[in-house]
């Protein structure tokens, strides 16, 4: 496409001139698409047709020109309603600002037909994950695989969705297939075979290995260090398996230097805010006749918030609303933060308290509204959000609150193995991950003495031992009567998302527990509590 930048555009008709920026597009010419549109624009000066601000929307999309892009692509829709590419481009920068209720309408009213197009089917696709709509994403994912089979990005797409779901028989061997093929991107395919079947990976481990020279020191590395470690595991190679996680973790440190030291300062910053702030003169949010009844399972990470999460959701009464970024969102958007590369710390907290918690609720249920409609209790589990409790209680004061406890080293041990997407950092060094831990500890050690009584606390090991007993005990204290489902969560399984969206789908068993015995005196090293 660079050759046609210096052509003379007069010669060609305005129809040849659309196909020609559609080629440019394909092949990621942005000078290309911007010499086009200015040809385009001079040629019809006056009339915003619905293909022209499409293509302002694109250039303005690839600039970073946000707010342009979405003005032009609502004034394509406007044009021509059926404009489904318009349509899926404004979605997914609704759920690029975390606008979910709107990405939701634009996906689900589109009218246009791409059933044909596997950009926008993966798009499409792309943005019902990012809703926590893995079972709708799945068609899209499906379609644009078959039509282009050979596309190892369409054909991971599909394994991961299909992980989302319960189908991890149909993953392996799509992955698989992509492993075999020369050319694919070997280590995500392996990382996420890792997920589901670590001991087939062995056969693609070598290769991988090869293809990353040593100073590689990017995510592939990690990912591919990660996918070896599980399958050591796997092996019983439990002290090559230690070596590589600690590789991986060292990779992920060095390219997100100072990040775990961020989220220890939140945590710090969270417990001297709520301990220097009288919360009786915060009013509490209203309860609208209509909205769910929120549950909130809260904890660390890899301490059974998901296994909690799936337990109630089995139950007909209530919905899952999965794992969502949308508490912090909510509370950014109170203070005032509305770019998406806002992030919550502590002088955002403290801007926070001066809101009232009515627009916390609002913004927060009005973008879980497409996962809990119609339902009379909806589940959130994000371990994160344990830093936001004292926010929730007043905006949520009709909630209930689960806070897991699991033995602090098998807890420490998991999250160190699991390679979190952007999110703490701190696990993946024992000397940070110490730190955080410590001061987590002292956080919900403020939010017992100053909210007593306002949660339930929740044994991992008490769970795994005596699951009846403890379920039975759980939905008594959240007020909601017992059903059969719950104790049988994994025959009930939809879908999860989450790094434990695995061992969900099987009964529960207290075996994996026990793994982190092994490395008892490394721990003990290292994490002091």
């Amino acid at each position: 496409m660079k050759k046609e930048i210096g052509v003379d555009l007069t010669k060609f008709t305005s129809e040849e001139i659309y196909k020609i920026f559609r080629t440019a597009w394909r092949h990621g010419e942005l000078t290309a698409m911007k010499t086009l549109l200015v040809e385009i624009e001079r040629r019809n000066p006056i009339e915003p047709q619905d293909e022209i601000s499409f293509f302002r929307g694109l250039v303005a999309k690839y600039e970073g020109r946000f707010a342009d892009a979405i003005a032009a692509f609502e004034t394509s829709m406007q044009c021509n309603e059926k404009r489904h590419d318009s349509a899926i481009e404004l979605a997914k920068l609704k759920c690029y600002f975390f606008e979910f209720e709107q990405a939701y309408k634009l996906i689900n009213d589109c009218q246009g037909d791409f059933s044909n197009s596997p950009v926008y089917l993966t798009m499409a696709g792309e943005c019902l994950i990012t809703l926590g709509l893995p079972d709708r994403a799945l068609p899209h994912f499906e379609r644009a695989h078959n039509l282009q089979p050979n596309i190892h990005q369409f054909a991971m797409n599909l394994a991961s969705c299909l992980s989302f779901v319960g189908q991890s028989a149909r993953a392996v061997k799509l992955l698989q297939g992509v492993l075999t093929d020369e050319g694919g991107n070997l280590a995500r395919a392996l990382y996420q075979l890792s997920t589901l079947a670590p001991e087939k990976c062995e056969p693609f481990v070598k290769a991988e290995r090869q293809s990353l020279a040593p100073a590689n020191l990017d995510v592939n590395l990690a990912l591919r260090l990660q996918a070896e470690a599980r399958l050591n595991d796997a092996k019983g190679e439990s002290e090559k398996a230690w070596d590589l996680y600690q590789r991986a973790g060292a990779v992920v440190t060095k390219q997100a230097a100072g990040e775990a030291m961020r989220e220890v300062k939140l945590l710090r910053d969270a417990t001297k805010l709520a301990m220097a702030t009288n919360w009786t003169l915060i009013p509490n949010a209203r309860r609208a006749e209509n909205e769910p009844r929120m549950i909130f399972v809260l904890g660390l990470p890899r301490s059974g918030t998901t296994l909690v999460e799936q337990i109630l959701s089995a139950h007909p009464d209530v919905e899952s609303v999965g794992e969502t970024n949308l508490i912090a969102r909510s509370i950014l958007k109170v203070a005032g933060r509305n770019l998406a590369t806002d992030r919550v710390t502590g002088e955002v907290l403290s801007e926070a308290t001066l809101s009232h918690p009515q627009g916390l609720r609002k913004n927060y249920l009005r973008n879980i509204k497409h996962l809990a409609q119609n339902a009379r209790y909806a589940v959130e589990k994000q371990p994160f959000n344990t830093v936001f409790f004292p926010f929730l209680l007043k905006a949520f004061p009709d909630a209930r609150f689960i806070f897991t406890e699991r033995h602090p080293l098998a807890t420490a041990y998991s999250m160190f193995k699991q390679l979190f997407a952007q999110a703490y950092y701190s696990s993946n060094r024992l000397v940070d991950l110490n730190i955080y831990l410590q001061a987590h500890r002292s956080m919900m050690d403020a939010w017992r003495d100053q909210f007593a009584g306002q949660f339930i606390e929740l044994e991992y090991e008490t769970l795994v031992a005596a699951p009846e007993t403890a379920i039975a005990g759980m939905l008594e204290k959240l007020d909601i009567e017992a059903h059969p489902n719950v104790f049988e969560h994994h025959i009930h399984f939809k879908q999860s998302m989450t790094a434990s969206s695995q061992q969900v789908q099987q009964s529960i068993h207290s075996t994996g527990n026990l793994a982190w015995q092994q490395f008892a005196d490394r721990l003990t090293a290292k994490i002091k509590l």
